[in-house]
């Protein structure tokens, strides 16, 4: 017996039901694979958060340069700093005015506002430790002559904080759509052991096994599974190049856009949506003796 010609005459001979199925794991796969892409670039996101961490050390006012180049030895002896350096006030200041939006602010004032500093460059490890980050901070604090320290605790840390309630709240939706789209395969596999039970005593009485009829089953839901992703991974492609083209909405180019690898990806998983749907579902206690 050939299983996908079986297959294939069978999802024609009940075309709505196919279509139902096709449609509800097209639209999980849709949800699945937007909920993939935000995870991805949010982890993208969070990696750039973490590698644009720096710690700024304002040094007080009228410190001598041999001062500041303890200060920078003391600093480049901590375990996690890749470098230390010092930014007196008329280079911060020519930074500053690079920045229309400082410029503006900074010619409000006849003198240069901006204190001598130390630009602190921390590695990886540091930068992924909101503690030990914290502690490197106090320690600097204590050091003579620094005046103040600057590193976006509080931006970073609510950040990551926000983006772990994201993280875990896409979790747990994708496990719930995941386990739903299963479900419907297993449904759907039911309602067609039923509602052709006449087809299968006649495959019985030619001499099909059970094990056969159960694999036209399990193709259809792989061919089922397969229709859903490939129309999934066109209209996730089509949503996005609207918000490419349309709606500007991408992060700074730097967005995981939808390729073929992803495409073959999203197909890919529903036919393994089928087939698990299929697999799970017992066809010999519904089928008749």
């Amino acid at each position: 017996m050939n299983l996908i010609k079986e297959a294939v005459y069978s999802l024609k001979k009940y075309k709505f039901m196919t279509f139902t199925t096709v449609i509800i794991l097209s639209f999980n796969l849709v949800v699945l694979g937007m909920f993939a892409l935000i995870m991805f670039n949010l982890n993208n996101f969070l990696e750039e958060i973490r590698n644009s961490v720096e710690i700024t050390v304002f040094l007080k006012d009228g410190i001598k340069k041999e001062a500041v180049d303890i200060i920078v030895v003391k600093l480049k002896q901590k375990n996690g700093i890749m470098d230390a350096i010092y930014v007196p006030r008329e280079e911060a200041l020519k930074e500053f005015a690079s920045n229309e939006d400082f410029k503006n602010y900074l010619d409000n004032f006849k003198l240069n506002p901006l204190p001598d500093s130390i630009r602190v460059v921390v590695n990886k490890e540091l930068k992924n430790d909101s503690y030990r980050l914290k502690e490197f901070a106090e320690f600097c604090g204590k050091i003579e002559g620094v005046s103040e320290i600057y590193y976006q605790k509080e931006e970073i840390e609510k950040f990551l904080n926000l983006a772990g309630i994201i993280r875990k709240i896409i979790i747990w939706m994708s496990g719930i759509l995941l386990m739903g789209s299963i479900f419907m395969v297993s449904i759907t596999i039911r309602i067609s052991v039923f509602s052709r039970k006449e087809d299968i005593k006649i495959m019985k009485d030619s001499g099909a096994s059970m094990l056969g009829i159960r694999g036209i089953f399990v193709v259809e839901s792989i061919l089922q599974g397969a229709a859903g992703g490939l129309l999934a991974a066109l209209f996730l492609y089509l949503l996005e190049q609207a918000a490419i083209t349309k709606l500007n909405v991408l992060w700074s180019g730097k967005w995981q856009q939808i390729n073929w690898v992803i495409l073959l990806l999203i197909t890919g998983s529903g036919m393994l949506l089928g087939l698990i749907g299929s697999l799970l579902f017992r066809i010999k206690n519904y089928a008749g003796k």
